[in-house]
């Protein structure tokens, strides 16, 4: 695609545990959020990114990404995940996680979004080395984006980094927003990852021969080494 490049990306899933129930809901988008400023220094072209399995489609065309992007993706049966570079440095990731029966996942698909966001932030404070930034509501922030009720959370790398997580789970997908500050700015944090779900669709454009108008998963339990490969084939999962 024009204006890309596109290599594989190691994806890693760690075990998590879960807390928290849901309280008060604030708004991306409102408020005092930062303004996103238009595409610099290089307008991009309309394209659309379609995520393996019917999970979303991603348009490309989005506010908050500048110029020349370079995609890193990889699929595989417990999720796919997609890493975006802007031209000026800018770092964003989704991922969207299978919790039909994930074995390193327990009970995830039965939570509600708060303790939903709760177990995976602990799974990705080891993934990324990090620690669970506590805010004014606790770990979780419950809000609503564009996709729906998702939870906000950020990871702190001693300081050092800030990594900002909106998750929304939609059918048998968790979806994990992904945005990193060297400065933890919070409004621009969250408007960043509010517009970029706004630029999100759930599910994704039909796959031929798929089926369904959802999101294709497995079940990570009990499907068979021939059933995950046949799954592969028609979730175009590579």
């Amino acid at each position: 695609m024009l204006g890309m490049k596109k290599t594989p990306i190691k994806t890693l899933w760690v075990m998590a545990g879960l807390s928290m129930a849901m309280s008060g809901c604030s708004h991306f988008g409102h408020g005092h959020a930062a303004k996103i400023q238009p595409n610099k220094p290089l307008v991009q072209t309309n394209q659309v990114y379609y995520a393996p399995a019917q999970t979303y489609n991603l348009d490309l065309n989005s506010a908050v990404l500048a110029g020349k992007l370079a995609l890193q993706d990889s699929c595989t049966p417990e999720g796919n995940s997609l890493s975006i570079t802007d031209q000026i440095g800018r770092f964003y990731r989704i991922d969207a996680i299978n919790l039909n029966n994930n074995p390193k996942l327990p009970g995830a698909s039965t939570q509600d979004i708060s303790g939903l966001s709760s177990q995976i932030g602990q799974l990705y404070t080891q993934l990324y080395n990090a620690q669970i930034q506590t805010q004014a509501q606790g770990a979780v922030k419950p809000v609503r984006s564009q996709l729906g009720a998702s939870g906000y959370l950020v990871l702190s790398q001693n300081n050092e980094r800030f990594i900002g997580l909106l998750i929304h789970k939609r059918g048998d997908y968790a979806y994990v927003l992904q945005h990193s500050q060297a400065k933890y700015d919070e409004a621009s944090m969250q408007q960043t990852l509010a517009q970029l779900a706004k630029n999100m669709q759930i599910p994704g454009r039909q796959l031929k021969k798929s089926g369904s108008e959802l999101a294709l998963s497995i079940d990570l339990a009990t499907a068979t080494p021939a059933q995950l490969a046949d799954w592969k084939k028609t979730a175009h999962c590579s």
